[in-house]
């Protein structure tokens, strides 16, 4: 599993300090399409900048990211709206909690390991979400704050209202073998395909 070999590569310090460019020209070595690094770096097999055609024999982008507008693609590891540092390094974060010796057997993974809402019977469902997919309910200041905030509030929205499990099912539009791959390989976006369940919820008091 892609977790457990980034769990043993990646070196994510409390200071800050991580060696995830290393780690993405090791992935790279081994057919990875990662791409983007510091200035003043050099590394033979991460450029600073997207190649020409560097994508023709592979899909930059996930099926998710190819429907909904706005989320970057993983192997962006800098520059403006890139999430692939975080991706590097959140992934061993959260294997560490898989294997947690309390939380670990309650932990399941959205949509790997849950066929999206067929099986969403864990305590724990740890699942990748685009908070600009809501539009913000909070003022707090800064964004990330904000977009946080309104994430945990419409989330607990949708379970008060007996709709988280609608909220993270697959799609009518995701059938056969799409629905497969991403199960099996590329994941998704907790909330996309149902637009109305990215509005404001009512819960009945």
């Amino acid at each position: 599993m892609i977790w457990s070999t980034l769990a043993a590569l990646v070196k994510d310090s409390d200071d800050n300090i991580s060696n995830r460019f290393d780690v993405a020209e090791t992935l790279n070595a081994a057919g990875g399409k990662f791409w983007g690094h510091p200035h003043g770096r050099s590394y033979a097999q991460l450029t600073p900048r997207k190649p020409d055609g560097f994508y023709d024999d592979l899909a930059e982008r996930r099926a998710v990211e190819a429907e909904l507008r706005g989320p970057q693609p993983v192997w962006k590891l800098t520059g403006v709206g890139a999430v692939g540092s975080q991706t590097l390094l959140g992934i061993p974060r959260l294997e560490g909690l898989r294997h947690h010796p309390v939380l670990g057997p309650e932990i399941a993974v959205w949509p790997f390991e849950t066929d999206f809402e067929r099986k969403l019977n864990a305590p724990i469902v740890l699942a990748e979400i685009y908070p600009s997919l809501l539009d913000l309910t909070s003022v707090a200041e800064p964004r990330d704050r904000a977009q946080v905030e309104t994430c945990v509030r419409h989330y607990a929205d949708l379970d008060a209202a007996g709709l988280l499990a609608s909220f993270l099912a697959a799609p009518s539009s995701l059938g056969g073998s799409s629905r497969d791959a991403v199960i099996a390989e590329e994941g998704w976006i907790a909330g996309v395909g149902h637009p109305a369940l990215c509005q404001a919820v009512r819960v009945a008091a």
